[in-house]
């Protein structure tokens, strides 16, 4: 929230975590939560993709850091460690982290990652090309960028309500008909009073009995946070990792009217659920293209879970999301 509600958004990133495509980013994107947290996905994750007007930052500059990073590339055992991702997937194994805990390494990375980035990676390195001093070099496998596609399949909707009910939000199933007569009871049930619309709502989504506030550029934080909730579409939903997508476009609306007001309520819509991540990416990449679309993938309500597991609800976002699935 606070890289979206920010008049300047200053990010430092080490160069090793530039990567070749946007279809690249469907595998990391994945790996870190299952090895981190035990989760499919993180619950929510913002893609910058430069300035939008009236959506987020007015000012956006990125600094990339080398800090010695071009020497440990130039080392042809040493390279492998610029592949971590801080994913703690070595944590879970170390029998060393599982005895005595992260500050053993000496190191801000806890684990057996630790060591190489530190004063003893030297040392390592060293004992490692020592291992590997007769060993029979292998050409590189090529890496295939054909990602698993997944199958319609009639089961999208119901693992969709299962993985999203599983993260604890509220999920209700309707015909499309009777969008905004579910949307009204939500309403009436949460005692919400005053909602922001995203633009592209259509007029049979929004509730009865409920004072509406269409968003546009005047409508700023500090109104929203007065708001008691939200109404939008979304652009795709993820079947396997109960994830909503939302690209900045007419129905998503804005990122900050999703983020500030205490209830989400989304409107998914059959068609529009896919069964595994790269699918939902080929969807919004053109988005991403044409108009730079900033992205945000929401897997529950508003939640973060640290290295011992621990989840705990209400830190960043609404924390309340309830999604009308219309079929």
């Amino acid at each position: 929230m606070v890289t979206t509600l920010a008049e300047v958004l200053i990010t430092v990133m080490g160069i090793e975590k530039v990567i070749p495509t946007w279809q690249d980013f469907e595998v990391f994107l994945q790996l870190l939560p299952r090895s981190s947290t035990a989760e499919l996905m993180n619950p929510y994750t913002s893609i910058w993709t430069g300035v939008a007007d009236g959506d987020g930052p007015s000012e956006f500059h990125l600094v990339l850091l080398d800090n010695g990073r071009t020497h440990v590339l130039a080392d042809e055992v040493g390279r492998q460690t610029l592949n971590c991702i801080r994913c703690s997937a070595c944590l879970n194994i170390c029998p060393v982290y599982e005895r005595t805990g992260g500050h053993a390494y000496g190191s801000v990375y806890p684990g057996p990652i630790a060591p190489t980035g530190t004063d003893a990676r030297g040392e390592i390195l060293a004992r490692v090309r020592g291992a590997l001093s007769d060993a029979r070099v292998r050409e590189r496998a090529p890496v295939s960028r054909h990602y698993e596609r997944g199958r319609r399949d009639p089961r999208l909707l119901d693992l969709l309500a299962e993985r999203l009910t599983d993260y604890g939000a509220r999920v209700e199933r309707t015909a499309r008909s009777d969008i905004g007569e579910v949307a009204a009871g939500v309403c009436e049930q949460l005692r919400l009073g005053r909602l922001v619309v995203a633009p592209g709502v259509p007029k049979e989504w929004r509730p009865h009995g409920v004072e509406l506030v269409d968003d546009g550029a005047g409508v700023d934080p500090r109104q929203l946070d007065k708001l008691d909730g939200v109404l939008s579409g979304c652009a795709v939903a993820i079947a396997e990792t109960g994830t909503i997508v939302l690209d900045g476009g007419l129905r998503s609306g804005r990122r900050a009217i999703t983020l500030v007001p205490d209830h989400h309520i989304c409107v998914v819509e059959a068609e529009q659920v896919e069964m595994l991540v790269p699918e939902a990416f080929a969807r919004v990449e053109q988005a991403v293209r044409d108009r730079r679309a900033q992205v945000t993938l929401i897997s529950g309500p508003s939640a973060t879970s640290d290295i011992e597991l621990s989840r705990v609800e209400g830190v960043h976002g609404p924390r309340t999301l309830v999604v009308v699935l219309a079929e």
